[in-house]
């Protein structure tokens, strides 16, 4: 929680050191961030020696093997220096560079499955395992250190100078405790589900409600990802004082998020009992609302994090701390209450009660008091998607409880062909004329000029 906390500091500052085109003030911010991120792997690691003399009661294993899991445990302590190059990743991220992040993780990935692999092979046993990953991972963010060093210059010596300016040092930390309390907040809502169902219900009945969930957890990547890219050109537009083009990129971006985000509900919902029943068996299968109350979930989030990216990238982090944390108490209360009343799809629609009560209409307020963004546009540019995209899932949903898929490809055919349908629909009855020419010359002009750096606008 404390890795994010710094690292969600950087970011708006480092947004506003971009759009200013000041290259010295990225590099005190980095080094700052270097400095802050040592202190934390410092303390991470001591932490993990202290915790070294109880390994064998958390991680029971035979004799033979003791020596080899506390092996490869003071190996994996190394990993908390990974940290320093995390700086780097703040700055890609902030200057719409994060696909150089994409592609180290792509080759650390694939590198660290063959690694892994080939010391099995070996047989270097576990410490190999947790080599495997290791060494690609340094290799990767040492490369990627080297690009961003070449365009950001200074930053090792800036980093051991005793003269990081005052002003720097005091924002990274003012603006961290902020983000550390909504990290706090955050992960307490993110784990106390599973809690909430192994106590209540049985720790046996987290399987079924795990399962269920699992096109929903694809849904939820994938749309986080789409939403989260928005945020440094929508932070810069703010910086450069383009305020009223930054709402219409506002409204844009949250309107394709809602779209997109119903095209994936529809897929789930209309075939989420089929493919859990054809993947694991029908009685690890919860229940439609289960699936549609995770379906929201997955959508809300996914706004959240585009406005809330939004509001941290213009330096606003601090006014959306009472949301956040008037939205875990209702979303733990909630939650406690409806598993107790309705089993299994309780935690999940105390989550999307805690959405709809709290967060879902006192974003767009401070969105709207901070920013200027009109909140009746906002409204409508996700609420008309949703409202349309309810009425053909249950088309869906209808078509296929009375023709259930009963193999793979009908599974995945019906998943395509009505998120399909929806998209064609969208396309041409929520975008207007000028809204899908305006998409289409984008699409041609960055398929035609791969090269060139991206616009903010």
């Amino acid at each position: 929680m404390a890795e994010v906390a710094v690292h969600g500091a950087l970011l708006p500052q480092l947004s506003k050191a971009i759009s200013e085109s000041d290259s010295e003030k990225q590099a005190w911010l980095v080094a700052q961030g270097l400095r802050n991120y040592s202190r934390i792997a410092l303390f991470s690691i001591l932490a993990g020696l202290a915790a070294s003399p109880a390994l064998p009661y958390l991680i029971p294993v035979s004799t033979p093997n003791q020596e080899s899991v506390r092996s490869a445990y003071f190996l994996g302590l190394t990993t908390f220096l990974f940290m320093l190059l995390r700086p780097v990743n703040a700055w890609c991220e902030s200057s719409q560079r994060n696909y150089w992040v994409n592609m180290i993780q792509i080759f650390t990935g694939v590198a660290s499955m063959g690694l892994a692999m080939v010391f099995a092979y070996l047989g270097w046993g576990i410490v190999g395992q947790v080599g495997s990953t290791i060494l690609p991972t340094l290799i990767g963010l040492t490369i990627l250190w080297l690009i961003v060093s070449q365009k950001v210059p200074h930053i090792i010596s800036f980093a051991f100078s005793s003269k990081i300016p005052q002003t720097i040092r005091d924002a990274s930390w003012q603006q961290s405790r902020p983000v550390l309390m909504m990290s706090v907040f955050g992960q307490l809502s993110l784990w106390s589900d599973n809690l909430i169902v192994s106590v209540i219900n049985g720790a046996e009945s987290v399987t079924a409600f795990s399962l269920t969930q699992r096109l929903t957890l694809l849904m939820h990547n994938i749309l986080i990802s789409i939403s989260s890219a928005a945020w440094p050109g929508l932070s810069e537009l703010y910086h450069r004082g383009e305020h009223e083009l930054m709402c219409e990129r506002l409204l844009e971006v949250t309107r394709l998020t809602a779209i997109l985000g119903m095209a994936a509900f529809i897929a789930i919902f209309c075939s989420n009992e089929a493919f859990v029943t054809h993947w694991v068996g029908k009685d690890k299968y919860v229940n439609d609302f289960l699936t549609a109350a995770a379906c929201f979930v997955a959508l809300f989030q996914a706004l959240f994090v585009v406005w809330g990216m939004c509001l941290q990238g213009a330096g606003k982090i601090s006014a959306m701390v009472p949301v956040f944390a008037a939205q875990t108490v209702i979303n733990v209360g909630a939650s406690v209450g409806l598993t107790w009343w309705l089993g299994l799809t309780g935690p999940v629609l105390g989550t999307l009660v805690s959405f709809v009560l709290i967060t879902l209409w006192w974003l767009p307020k401070i969105l709207n008091r901070e920013l200027g963004v009109p909140g009746l546009a906002l409204a409508c540019a996700f609420l008309i998607p949703i409202f349309s995209g309810l009425l053909c899932a249950a088309g869906a949903r209808a078509i296929t409880l009375q023709f259930a898929p009963q193999s793979w490809p009908e599974i995945i055919g019906a998943m395509l062909g009505f998120s399909g349908l929806w998209m064609v629909f969208a396309w041409f009855v929520l975008l207007s004329a000028g809204e899908r020419k305006l998409w289409s010359a984008r699409v041609l002009k960055r398929f035609s000029r791969r090269n060139e750096p991206v616009s903010a606008s």
